[in-house]
């Protein structure tokens, strides 16, 4: 009966990990396939220069700022509530928007509860994106979102 008894803990047991594990999967693989699909369509456009309002929604340092790129550079970030330019380098992880498919794919692979991202139906660059990281408290999780966005000819 104790024989038993360990291995129904034992199947019970691996029955929960491979079930926690399909989760995980079931759970990951779509929003991969749709990052994939949406950052193949932004980068069939080959956009020369855009801008675009960045706004981060979290307990950081950041605020809302104008992004202008250039043939995939970074030429100035200015902020929104008052016209004053902020420094490129503060922003590397979210501007140009190809930082921010990255980010998503970093996000994806950090294992964290979970991450949601919208997706412009036109342009395929991300709307906005938020993260929910392990752990109780507000600070454990973020948001972005990217708003007025504009080709400049």
């Amino acid at each position: 009966m104790r024989i038993f008894r360990s291995y129904l803990v034992s199947i019970i047991v691996l029955g929960i990990i491979g079930l926690c594990s399909v989760l995980y999967i079931a759970r990951h693989i779509p929003t991969q396939l749709v990052l994939r699909n949406n950052r193949a369509l932004w980068n069939s456009q080959h956009f020369q220069h855009y801008r675009y309002i960045f706004t981060p929604s979290c307990l950081c340092p950041f605020e809302s700022v104008q992004v202008d790129v250039q043939n995939g550079v970074v030429t100035s970030i200015t902020r929104v509530t008052d016209g004053q330019a902020e420094p490129i380098t503060r922003y590397k992880n979210f501007a140009p928007i190809e930082q921010l498919f990255g980010l998503i794919e970093q996000e994806l692979q950090a294992r964290v509860l979970w991450v949601a991202v919208n997706y412009d139906p036109m342009y395929g660059y991300p709307q906005q994106i938020a993260v929910r990281y392990r752990g109780y408290g507000s600070e454990d999780s973020s948001s972005f979102t990217v708003t007025d966005f504009e080709v400049v000819n």
